[in-house]
């Protein structure tokens, strides 16, 4: 209704992917390519400014934590950029939960009100049990053991089994594949 109202449609265009976008140092101008749908050339067109307000919240970020590679080919884990609801984890009862954002923060409040157990772990936490044991929480992850005994070892040498799967609140990779690399830095706190 918005943009019909001030007949804003004409200059939107849906299904359009940005290819590239770089900027004219003396003119600043940006020169945009772009891929129309349905059209068989990329169209190029210049602009005095441009906005990027697509988010940065596509890409997984996942830690180089030894053994981690061996839980996510054994789909005994995943990042939360995939998690939709508690029914996710299937018959695992006991939930390895990474990250202490918002998002881990939410997994946890989830898989604890569906009825299972939940390992928390959290940069520099204090080693804690509460819910009557069905919320553990636990310092960072050191090492990922063999995902079919769901054994993981913490930073303080404490470690915890019977993990049935893992999921990965780490964030997310800063990916704008089409802006130089160099605008990309320049735009970052």
């Amino acid at each position: 209704a918005y943009a019909a109202h001030f007949e804003l449609s004409p200059h939107i265009r849906l299904n359009t992917p940005v290819l590239s976008a770089t900027r004219d140092g003396i003119s600043g101008k940006w020169t945009v390519t772009v891929r129309p749908a349905q059209a068989h050339s990329d169209e190029t067109i210049t602009f005095d400014h441009l906005i990027v307000a697509n988010g940065h919240y596509r890409v997984p970020r996942f830690p180089s934590t030894p053994g981690l590679a061996a839980w996510l080919d054994a789909k005994k884990a995943f990042h939360a950029v995939y998690y939709r609801n508690p029914t996710d984890f299937g018959d695992a009862r006991t939930v390895l939960v990474v990250g202490a954002g918002p998002s881990g923060q939410d997994l946890c409040t989830d898989l604890l009100a569906s009825g299972r157990t939940v390992v928390h772990s959290v940069t520099g936490a204090v080693r804690e049990d509460m819910r009557d044991g069905h919320l553990k929480v636990r310092g960072r992850v050191a090492k990922y053991l063999d995902p079919q005994d769901g054994k993981v070892v913490f930073e303080d040498g404490s470690e915890e089994s019977g993990v049935d799967c893992t999921v990965l609140a780490t964030g997310y990779k800063i990916d704008f594949p089409f802006l130089p690399s160099e605008i990309i830095r320049q735009a970052l706190p």
